[in-house]
């Protein structure tokens, strides 16, 4: 087996012995209860990776239960802020709240991070894509456009996000000439067929206009949803 196979099987191996350790009667780690059992009974390295694992498997609400704590034992660490700021990110959209993590998080940061490793306090170069998305979202192009140029001058050369900071910043442009030739729009209300009390968002119409699609988080008939809602 070659070298960098082992290290990565330690890894995994290391990671579920923490999660499996950390049950309490028979408390799965896989609920809110299990991570707060990891998080009252593991070491700084062993949060570390916990975080990391659960935020590679998706599940980010635990993710970010674990960095809240890792950000008590030490509120500076760049690594630490920047997986808040990513997290915040990524699970609220919440981009102001997101910004000064990752603001923090700039203070120290390599193209190369290893994010299973308690002793890396940097954070990695990518943080500047996200800040730069977060001013992106909040309309402050010139602090988008200074740290998207920051990401292509100290990412690696080889990071995929190249080519999708490339295309922000033609955004920019064009919303810097949105911005400057503004037009008078109204916003009409299409009906209760489509708009609810729930979250209605992504609509895309049809290329012949005969038709709107659109995601909506609606819960199912008679509750019928509730047993598959992700925490």
């Amino acid at each position: 087996m070659k070298p960098l196979k082992k290290i990565i099987l330690v890894i995994i191996v290391f990671t579920l012995c923490n999660l499996v350790s950390a049950q309490t009667n028979k408390t799965s780690p896989w609920t809110k209860e299990g991570v707060q059992a990891i998080i009252e009974k593991s070491n700084e390295a062993q949060l570390v990776n916990n975080t990391s694992m659960f935020t590679q498997e998706g599940y980010l609400i635990f993710a970010e239960m674990i960095v809240d704590r890792l950000l008590e034992i030490n509120p500076s660490q760049p690594n630490y802020n920047y997986r808040k700021g990513f997290l915040l990110l990524e699970i609220y959209r919440n981009y102001n709240r997101a910004i000064p993590y990752l603001k923090r998080a700039t203070a120290s940061t390599h193209p190369d991070v290893d994010m299973f490793s308690a002793r890396e306090q940097r954070a990695p170069a990518d943080v500047f894509f996200h800040l730069g998305r977060s001013y992106h979202y909040a309309e402050n192009i010139d602090s988008a456009r200074y740290n998207y140029e920051q990401f292509l001058l100290k990412s690696s050369k080889k990071s995929e996000l190249i080519p999708v900071v490339k295309m922000r910043l033609e955004q920019l442009i064009t919303a810097e000439r949105l911005i400057a030739q503004k037009t008078d729009i109204v916003f009409r209300n299409i009906g209760k067929n489509v708009n609810t009390k729930y979250p209605d968002y992504s609509s895309v119409i049809s290329f012949d206009g005969s038709a709107l699609y659109f995601t909506s988080r609606r819960p199912w008939y008679n509750g019928e949803s509730e047993a598959f809602k992700d925490p």
